[in-house]
């Protein structure tokens, strides 16, 4: 197996969710690829049926919830965290001779990473993985211990029957959501998080030989334009994978914000004794599972940035040290500069909205401020 390809435990939940990227074809190239028609056509027929079957659970819980008793801030954040899911599933399931041309892409790129930083990346993956399969099997305990579903049917009755297949389907119906949504989305995000990991080990080894040549004093123009290069190919590879998030994030981002906002004022309004107890624990877990996923985007996108900087200080320090370079080393140093210093490598939401730390906490910011308005009328 290729150094860079997905971790298995990334590679098999996508599969699971209907994003079928496995590994024996990240190392050929695109042309090779489309030439053994190895598009969303030949993919197995599971991917299908999942695709099929995602696609109706989300009408009919949109359907069901419609009709139910749900209030309506309650069946809108549910409806947007399917069709979240739903979005980026479908996304995944168009680009995904993209997504495996940029794992080829990153597997290719000529530049050594350490072995220790791959395997760190991975066991990453697979512990965020790991999260978030134990959050969801809290999620659903939780939901089954409060609100037991046999007490939740369509209509009063004292049909045993009724009762048991209303029973039944509520606990399928739960499962199936929370399925989708807090193990789901959370993989999907595992995949962004797979490729901002392996772009910045990318940068790192770039500004590692910049530091080298710092260090030693050794400012070769070949090893610059090299350098160069690199950034410049890793710089396209980055902008590719950001096509294939930017929307998906976008989306993400303003879902994230409006059903924190909602659970919010749901907190402030409702009383935390008696029932409602219960209701608010439920309404705090959605808010950790949203302000955790703002807080994992922006943190590794953010990294990216933090990287493209630290070159960018290094390259300035290489033009001011005191040996003395000729003028081609000053021309390439020069274009090396101008090239790390206006380049937009980076993750954005729909290519006009920059993943850092400082959106992580603007978006926070907008969520408490909403929070103590809404603390102020309430009393």
């Amino acid at each position: 197996m290729a150094a860079e390809t997905l971790p298995k435990l990334l590679s098999r939940s996508l599969y699971l969710f209907g994003v079928y990227v496995e590994d024996n074809d990240t190392v050929v190239s695109i042309e090779t690829i489309k030439a053994k028609n190895l598009s969303k056509r030949s993919q197995p027929f599971w991917i299908s049926i999942e695709m099929v079957f995602s696609h109706l659970f989300f009408v009919f819980a949109s359907v069901y919830g419609g009709l139910g008793n749900e209030s309506w801030p309650f069946l809108i954040s549910g409806t947007l965290d399917l069709f979240g899911f739903v979005l980026a599933k479908d996304s995944f399931y168009v680009r995904i001779i993209r997504i495996k041309e940029a794992i080829r892409s990153l597997n290719l790129f000529p530049v050594h990473v350490h072995n220790a930083t791959k395997r760190r990346n991975a066991l990453l993956i697979n512990t965020m993985i790991m999260i978030a399969f134990f959050f969801a099997v809290v999620y659903i305990t939780y939901v089954f211990v409060v609100f037991k579903p046999e007490n939740i049917i369509w209509e009063q009755t004292t049909n045993y029957i009724l009762i048991r297949l209303s029973t039944a389907f509520k606990i399928v119906f739960w499962l199936f959501y929370v399925w989708y949504v807090y193990v789901g989305i959370p993989i999907f995000i595992c995949l962004f998080v797979f490729m901002c990991l392996h772009i910045n080990a990318k940068l790192q080894a770039i500004h590692q030989k910049l530091e080298f040549m710092l260090k030693h004093k050794t400012c070769h123009i070949s090893r610059i334009h090299k350098q160069r290069k690199k950034f410049c190919y890793l710089q396209k590879l980055s902008s590719e994978i950001n096509t294939i998030f930017t929307e998906i994030i976008f989306f993400w981002l303003l879902k994230i914000v409006f059903r924190c906002c909602t659970s919010m004022f749901d907190l402030v309004r409702n009383s935390w004794t008696g029932d409602d107890l219960s209701f608010q624990g439920i309404i705090l877990l959605d808010v950790i599972f949203d302000i955790t996923h703002l807080l994992i985007m922006c943190i590794f996108a953010a990294k990216i940035v933090e990287s493209k900087f630290h070159s960018l200080e290094t390259l300035t320090s290489l033009m001011l040290f005191d040996q003395p370079c000729n003028e081609n080393h000053l021309q390439e140093l020069n274009l090396f500069l101008s090239i790390l210093g206006h380049s937009n490598i980076g993750m954005t939401a729909f290519d006009f909205i920059l993943l850092n730390k400082n959106l992580a906490l603007s978006v926070s910011g907008i969520i408490g401020s909403y929070s103590i308005i809404i603390y102020q009328i309430s009393n």
